[in-house]
């Protein structure tokens, strides 16, 4: 190990003297010693995973306590920590093993964590109200202390909190964003994005942002509304005459929260005023967040001044849950409307409804529904004949694969197999061809890359610039989406 570019000692974050626990003496480290070690370990990582990816999660972090058994990290928020936690400690433990010739153990720490601090430091408040001092930290667990009419103002939903929101892998990266945006709204990360398919809790995860700044920030001021809300508004303004009310009623929101916002797409007017907005917002050093059924660049027909705007902050996807969170999910439910279930019948419908939250939780009501009307135990039997409905709806979207649905609209627009896998690019082909890879990716589970392969080994960028082609070209002719919607219905059956 090279002294001159490493050093091994223990070391404290305000560079005092520590104990090595090799010789028992005291040591005093160099000047700067743990800070010039972060820098050789962000080095080295970046030559692992990236530069671009060390600049975003790393650069800002630094090391807060050093011996060779124990590695403390602190991070500027918990966003930080999840990230790096999630996708890059393997890397980070080999990187540090290089560095200092030893294994120690590795914690990373945000502020809040630490010390009860904000997590975003060396900002200063940007609307009328005082920040709460460092050490004091909002009520997170209770909503008595926001008005009702407070939160009827900001059109939130006041059951959907972050307390009843079930945190699993598959979105535990979102809920790290969500709560780091609730904490401290127009800091680090302007705007936020969140999408996935239809069901999987984008919703509930908006509206507890909301609530939360509510509570956290009691002056701010909170809207939530949704992509197709925001348009008809500004039509009904521009047709009364009501423009400067419109601009003002969203200009000078703190949190701005919009869900379903892939409806203003297509709308030439309409996303002009919202870019607009955007821009007046951000400058303001408001905070958004955004909710879309796709990520930004799928969107069809989005104006790219506009797409460029949605990924200036992060975009995070919500996927579908595991068994393990599905379970969660079931037995938190069942307590909130406390019904008796074994647990027989919840690992029953974990198993067999996989997708979609919505419909696990709507599969529930019912059963708890027929629980609480016949005041007895349902058997395992009663709730499969009960839910028959639901669980072959599932079924069928579980057993649709990618060359069922090649065959079914290779037989509707009479080509052959083959050519849809081809590299034929006449107009006869080319639309049955990314019709089913539409469809495909609607309907099973098959990733782009899988879906690709499919259709004649493409890449992942030819699905996504299939899918956008029949989007755009279902909103312009009727008789297209038409065609997709008898593909569709014939498929699931």
């Amino acid at each position: 190990m090279k002294t001159d570019e490493h050093y091994a000692a223990p070391v404290a974050a305000d560079g005092g003297a520590l104990t090595d626990s090799r010789n028992s003496k005291s040591i005093k480290p160099p000047i700067d010693a743990s800070a010039a070690l972060w820098k050789n370990i962000c080095k080295g990582l970046g030559k692992r995973v990236g530069k671009d990816v060390v600049d975003r999660w790393f650069s800002d972090g630094n090391i807060s306590y050093l011996d060779r058994k124990e590695l403390r990290i602190r991070f500027p928020t918990s966003l930080h920590v999840t990230w790096a936690e999630t996708y890059y400690r393997p890397d980070l433990e080999r990187v540090v093993e290089e560095q200092i010739a030893a294994k120690p153990k590795i914690t990373m720490e945000a502020p809040a964590e630490l010390d009860g601090s904000l997590p975003f430091d060396g900002e200063e408040a940007t609307s009328a109200e005082e920040e709460p001092e460092a050490g004091e930290r909002a009520p997170v667990t209770i909503l008595e202390t926001t008005p009702a009419s407070r939160i009827n103002e900001a059109r939130l939903n006041p059951k959907h909190t972050f307390e009843n929101f079930v945190v699993g892998d598959n979105i535990a990266y979102c809920h790290a964003s969500a709560l780091a945006v609730a904490e401290r709204p127009g800091g680090h990360y302007n705007p936020v994005l969140f999408y996935g398919n239809s069901g999987l809790g984008k919703t509930h995860l908006l509206s507890a942002i909301g609530l939360s700044v509510l509570q956290r920030h009691p002056k701010k001021r909170v809207l939530f509304v949704t992509g197709e809300e925001f348009t008809n508004e500004f039509i009904e303004a521009v047709q009364h005459g009501k423009l400067s009310q419109f601009r003002a009623r969203y200009r000078r929101v703190d949190v701005l929260l919009i869900d379903d916002v892939q409806f203003v797409a297509g709308k030439d007017a309409t996303q002009e005023e919202f870019f607009h907005t955007f821009n007046a917002l951000v400058n303001h050093r408001s905070q958004i967040v955004l909710v879309s059924d796709r990520a930004p660049a799928d969107i069809p027909r989005l104006e790219k001044r506009l797409l460029s705007r949605f990924q200036w902050g992060i975009s995070a996807e919500l996927l579908p849950p595991s068994v393990e969170t599905r379970i969660a999910i079931l037995r938190q439910k069942a307590h909130e409307w406390r019904v008796d279930l074994d647990m027989e019948i919840i690992e029953f419908l974990a198993d067999r409804i996989r997708k979609n939250v919505r419909m696990l939780e709507g599969a529930l009501l019912r059963v708890s529904s027929y629980v609480s009307l016949y005041r007895g135990a349902i058997s395992l039997q009663q709730v499969e004949s009960h839910l028959q409905d639901m669980l072959c709806q599932e079924a069928r979207a579980g057993m649709l694969t990618v060359g069922a649905i090649q065959k079914e609209v290779a037989s509707y627009f009479d080509v052959r197999l083959g050519d849809l896998n081809g590299r034929s690019r006449t107009q006869l082909i080319i639309q049955p061809r990314h019709i089913a890879m539409y469809l495909s990716r609607e309907l099973t589970n098959a990733s782009l890359k899988e879906i690709g392969q499919a259709f004649g080994g493409r890449d992942h960028g030819t699905v996504i610039h299939a899918c956008r082609r029949v989007d755009e070209d279902m909103m312009a002719s009727a008789e297209t989406r038409r065609v997709v919607e008898f593909l569709r219905d014939k498929i699931t059956g």
